[in-house]
């Protein structure tokens, strides 16, 4: 827990660049569907990546609020296994499976998905969440397959759940095409399945916009925490900056640093 909250520190710390930002996890590591490409067309700042263990992941989501604030507009993508119970339902990290966790013990490996809604909700100008499933044969004791009913969904977003190849084309023909309204859109999609805010005429992207040059987020996020790690100086300073950026461009000299 010590080393997360350093790894939420550092990304806490550092400013804001982008006031569209997105998610984009897919575990565990697989052949990529586009999801990131077509977000960064719109001017979004992308985090997150393939293979992530829950502590980055959090990192990740943690982006969406860098600032102290949220961003104005935001979108969470979510690629792999989930499990659900009568309380809630989670979105699993890389390497945990889901036969051998329990009600008791998910939480380790995995993110709560009531608070990425809460997260997303916070966004002003609109908020959309897309769980891309894949199949789990078995989940452990309390626990049972998949994301279960989407219930309880904060006030202003919109969460969408169908499989991996769908969600690509939805995000990329429907939801980042200005003027295209989510309720027609999903309406014309039997497989995927949507609920929230899902308001006629509503566009997630204004009509008439042009295509916004790509945001290099991960660029520039992982030189602000190095320069933070640098500035405070210690061993707990590079362990979060490698937890958060194990393989990042500045990888070998914050281990060489420890």
């Amino acid at each position: 827990m010590r080393l997360v909250a350093l790894v939420l520190a550092l990304v806490l710390a550092t400013p804001v660049f982008a006031e569209r930002r997105a998610v984009v996890i897919e575990n565990p590591a697989a052949s990529p569907a586009a999801l990131g490409p077509a977000l960064e067309s719109r001017g979004f700042a992308v985090f997150g990546g393939a293979g992530l263990s829950a502590a980055a992941m959090r990192a990740a989501l943690a982006r969406l609020l860098a600032d102290g604030a949220p961003a104005e507009r935001i979108v969470v993508v979510l690629a792999g296994q989930f499990v659900h119970s009568d309380a809630g339902a989670w979105y699993l990290g890389q390497g945990v499976q889901p036969g051998t966790q329990s009600i008791a013990t998910i939480g380790g490996g995995a993110i709560d998905l009531a608070s990425v809604y809460l997260i997303a909700a916070l966004a002003p100008a609109g908020a959309v969440v897309v769980l891309a499933e894949e199949e789990v044969a078995a989940a452990g004791t309390g626990l049972a397959p998949g994301v279960g009913a989407l219930a309880d969904i904060p006030q202003g977003i919109t969460v969408i759940r169908g499989p991996k190849a769908e969600v690509a084309q939805f995000l990329d023909r429907d939801l980042l095409r200005p003027g295209a309204t989510l309720h027609a859109a999903l309406a014309a999609r039997p497989r995927l399945e949507a609920a929230g805010l899902l308001l006629p005429g509503l566009a997630f992207i204004p009509a008439g916009e042009a295509p916004q040059p790509p945001v290099d987020a991960i660029a520039a996020a992982e030189a602000r925490d190095w320069a933070a790690a640098r500035r405070v100086d210690t061993t707990a300073a590079y362990d979060a900056f490698l937890a958060a950026w194990p393989a990042g461009q500045n990888a070998a000299a914050a281990r060489a640093a420890r």
